[in-house]
């Protein structure tokens, strides 16, 4: 019988980052940084998050900011005044662990889901200027806040416990159900020369974007063939859809080993109606109906 790893949320937490940094002009990494940090949870995602990238921007000394839009920053007071009854400002979201902890991401989103439905519902009786457009713009810049973050984390970091892992599951057989929307343990996989995101996800992409037209050119993702599937069920930050159709994925990749994975810029590049394909827990959006068949099956043998 086959294994099954399951790698719940927060998988990608407690681990050692190894930071590279890479000269835009140079096809090698300029230099290796050990670096010891924590990734963030769902719950004080904003404060986490907020920790990691201080600590990066020091040890690297560059320059970029995931910021909290005043639009969100709206709906995150009304959530925690809603669950807490009290006042929460972004100072606290973003430096108090203990108050940001209160904040969950994945129940932030789904009560915002929630009042949208509301909206929707009351819709019918309302002009459309009454309607709440900022409500919608909260949903939105949380899901672009999580899309940019990690693929920030997934750009500058590497966990040295996802290649031990994906070196055993590679060479002893296994497949992987993720609950994360980082690609972490993904670039581990790819580095051993034995997983292709091309099949290993278990998805029939309609289109496959290369990162630079190097890749492209060479081709290297047909020349291997993935013998253990990593299934994620609540999507990744590497996958988009157009129009929110979640039965046409696209896939976005590089594989030069030499550049990293994370695609903050994509959604810049691409057409206005392209999304970031990543659904939090507790939205009824399925990415994909082969994959949660496909998961189905593995869990029941």
């Amino acid at each position: 019988m086959k294994r099954l790893f399951i790698l719940g949320a927060g998988a990608s937490r407690e681990l050692s980052f190894n930071i590279r940094i890479i000269d835009r002009g140079a096809t090698k990494t300029v230099r290796d940084i050990p670096h010891k940090e924590i990734g963030p949870l769902s719950s004080g995602y904003f404060y986490y998050t907020n920790k990691l990238y201080n600590s990066l921007k020091k040890d690297l000394q560059i320059v970029f900011e995931v910021k909290v839009s005043d639009i969100l920053m709206k709906y995150i007071k009304k959530y925690y005044k809603c669950n807490f009854n009290g006042n929460i400002d972004k100072e606290d979201l973003l430096q108090k662990e203990e108050v940001s902890k209160k904040v969950n991401i994945e129940k932030l989103y789904i009560f915002l889901k929630n009042k949208i439905l509301e909206d929707g519902k009351n819709a019918k009786n309302l002009p459309i200027n009454r309607w709440d457009v900022d409500l919608y713009m909260a949903e939105i810049n949380l899901l672009e806040y999580i899309h940019t973050s990690l693929s920030r984390l997934s750009y500058y970091c590497t966990s040295n416990n996802y290649k031990i892992l994906s070196k055993y599951i590679t060479n002893k057989g296994g497949n992987i159900i993720s609950f994360n929307w980082d690609i972490l343990f993904e670039e581990a996989m790819m580095a051993t020369g034995k997983w292709s995101p091309k099949d290993g996800y278990v998805i029939n992409f309609k289109e496959i974007i290369y990162k630079n037209e190097e890749d492209k050119r060479k081709k290297m993702i047909n020349e291997i063939n993935s013998n253990n599937f990593i299934l994620k069920p609540h999507g990744s930050i590497n996958w988009y859809n157009k129009n929110g159709k979640m039965n046409e994925q696209i896939l976005h990749i590089q594989l030069n080993p030499n550049l990293r994975s994370g695609n903050f810029g994509l959604l810049e590049r691409l057409e206005n109606n392209c999304y970031s394909s990543i659904v939090p827990p507790g939205a009824k959006e399925k990415i994909s109906s082969e994959l949660w068949n496909k998961m189905k099956c593995l869990l029941e043998q």
